[in-house]
């Protein structure tokens, strides 16, 4: 059976249907921008939600546990298909879960070792959430971060609450969010590897044979590169003219992969599950422990009061600057609504600015009442209110400048 590695727009729309009332409720209020405007209907919502910006907007709000997490379950997913699901990885599901759970008082689950399958002895594959239930893929995850069981089952059950993870897969902008190498993982192997077929963890590789006579696994230049790529980045470029002797070994095994690059140079890529076999089934190569608070920069109150103050102050003088701007040549707008490219270049040229801050100061503005059309409804121009918050003081010029920034989808709220 072929299943998406992530949920589609339409999956999560079915899973918000069958969801209470009281749940997309919740969802609502714990992802704001997704409530306002309304949504026609659950497949728009869906859509809204699924969205890249709304995605990386729902992440800002997360902790480094949780963070982690969302990113395990995008690095442990994988397309399903005939070939593949032998395609394991170093650790299985199974008994993983049941490790995880009995090492969740000490804070770690099972970070590695022997290939694990279900109780038959048939291997699982780590790398399709999907077809796990709760349990089973809080017991995955914990097998590969070292965070206790009841940790990662807590964190996951938050993710599906955000509609982040669908039915144990990511959604797909969710995958994007955490870019092409989750964990400085590379792509899974383009030819399915079985549990025998992978490599020693780095650690016994370089340490070589053990037995008097033994010939290594691997050329000491194989164990090199793999030493490169192991905890990322997962891909070498060859430059023109040399060479990589320690590659064909690892080639042949299937535990390396070569591609090209768009100017013809030789690329090599080191499989997601190879690399796993590496790390000994690690994710992460230190462990996800908040620091100790003597060990935490600070900053004093007045520092912090002092750049409050600048940065509102110059908010407001931004402000300001763009009425006067508009005041004379009102920014005009697209057809498909917002501001015209053309109109915000020459307000970034303005206000001294790059296009994106232009953009911000003009969301602002027009939050706070400070921006309307002109009589022919093609032009921003400064609104009626403008001319009295000019005249206004600091603070009471600031204030709604702020109310407007915290109602909107800039704040990491």
């Amino acid at each position: 059976m072929r299943m998406s590695p992530s949920a589609s727009t339409q999956d999560l729309a079915v899973h918000l249907t069958a969801l209470p009332d009281r749940e997309v409720a919740a969802l609502l209020v714990a992802r704001p921008d997704l409530a306002a405007p309304p949504s026609s209907s659950f497949l728009a919502l869906a859509t809204r939600a699924g969205a890249p910006g709304s995605i990386e907007h729902a992440l800002a709000g997360l902790d480094a546990p949780t963070l982690a997490v969302a990113e395990a379950v995008v690095a442990l997913n994988r397309l399903d298909e005939p070939g593949q699901a032998n395609g394991a990885g170093p650790t299985e599901v199974s008994e993983a879960a049941g490790n995880a759970q009995a090492s969740g008082a000490s804070g770690a689950g099972r970070a590695g070792g022997e290939p694990l399958g279900d109780p038959a002895g048939n291997p699982t594959n780590p790398a399709n959430p999907g077809s796990l239930d709760s349990a089973d893929l809080a017991g995955l995850v914990a097998a590969h971060l070292p965070l206790p069981a009841e940790q990662v089952t807590e964190a996951l059950g938050h993710l599906r609450r955000l509609a982040l993870v669908v039915e144990g897969r990511p959604v797909a902008a969710l995958e994007t969010a955490f870019g092409p190498h989750p964990f400085g993982l590379g792509p899974w192997a383009a030819e399915p590897l079985s549990a025998e077929q992978l490599p020693p963890t780095l650690e016994e590789l370089s340490e070589g044979p053990t037995g008097g006579g033994d010939e290594p696994v691997v050329p000491a230049a194989s164990v090199e590169m793999l030493q490169a790529l192991t905890w990322g980045p997962p891909a070498g470029t060859l430059r023109a003219g040399g060479t990589a002797p320690g590659a064909a070994p690892l080639i042949e095994r299937g535990w390396l992969e070569r591609s090209s690059d768009a100017h013809g140079r030789t690329r090599f890529i080191l499989p997601r599950q190879v690399a796993l076999a590496l790390r000994g089934g690690r994710l992460t190569r230190e462990p996800l422990t908040a620091p100790e608070a003597g060990d935490l920069e600070t900053v004093g109150a007045d520092v912090v009061a002092s750049e409050s103050s600048f940065h509102a102050e110059e908010s407001v003088r931004l402000v300001a600057a763009l009425l006067e701007e508009w005041g004379r040549e009102g920014g005009t707008i697209r057809r498909t609504g917002g501001v015209s490219a053309r109109a915000l270049a020459r307000t970034a040229d303005a206000l001294d600015l790059e296009a994106e801050a232009a953009a911000r100061i003009i969301e602002i503005a027009a939050g706070a009442g400070l921006l309307g059309l002109d009589e022919d409804g093609a032009t921003w121009v400064p609104s009626a209110l403008a001319a009295g918050w000019l005249t206004d003081s600091l603070p009471q010029r600031w204030a709604p400048l702020a109310l407007a920034w915290s109602g909107s989808a800039r704040t990491p709220w």
